[in-house]
């Protein structure tokens, strides 16, 4: 900048006009503005691109959208081996479709907490026997799964029933017959 005005002074003092000075002047000063204005503006849109940014990947990090949630709320399904063998144990798993807040955990975006919103019971029959049962007094997991043995004495229904703290009941029922599933006897 010092050897700028004095190059400016020199001209001046060898024969330019003030004319020429003030264009000259005129010329870098509006320069140096655009310069401020772009480097001062790019240092307040930085904050706000990489705050937006951050909150977008704890969005999509998170990845609960509470109405997608909500709208798949308590539907379950039960997966069953193919090969189902009467009198052994056979493995089964229950999923339950729920989101599961606890309402300890602060969303990251909004700062605020969830109301709490969970599965409080399970209950799983074959035939209208006990084959599992959960009491919880917290949040699981979001969609939680249970896996679990039972053995089938014959043909009959695997029937499931889920409640929630807000008193919402769930059932899922699949009937296990020799058509749909080819049970099988264990041979003796």
């Amino acid at each position: 900048m010092g050897a700028t005005l004095i190059t400016v002074a020199l001209s001046l003092f060898v024969g330019g006009s003030y004319a020429e000075l003030g264009h000259d002047i005129a010329h870098r000063l509006e320069t140096m503005r655009k310069d401020f204005v772009a480097n001062v503006s790019h240092e307040l849109r930085t904050p706000i691109t990489a705050v937006r940014s951050a909150a977008e990947t704890a969005r999509r990090a998170i990845g609960k959208d509470p109405e997608a949630a909500l709208a798949r709320l308590g539907r379950m399904k039960f997966h069953l081996d193919q090969s189902v063998v009467l009198g052994e144990p056979n493995l089964a798993q229950l999923m339950i479709s729920h989101p599961n807040d606890s309402g300890l955990a602060m969303d990251q975006v909004t700062r605020s907490y969830a109301t709490p919103h969970f599965v409080r019971s399970v209950e799983v029959r074959y035939g209208g026997k006990l084959v599992m049962n959960a009491e919880v007094d917290f949040s699981i997991s979001e969609n939680p799964n249970f896996r679990f043995y039972f053995v089938p004495n014959g043909e009959g229904e695997l029937d499931a029933k889920v409640v929630d703290n807000e008193n919402l009941e769930f059932t899922a029922r699949v009937k296990l017959d020799s058509a749909r599933l080819g049970l099988a006897s264990v041979p003796r």
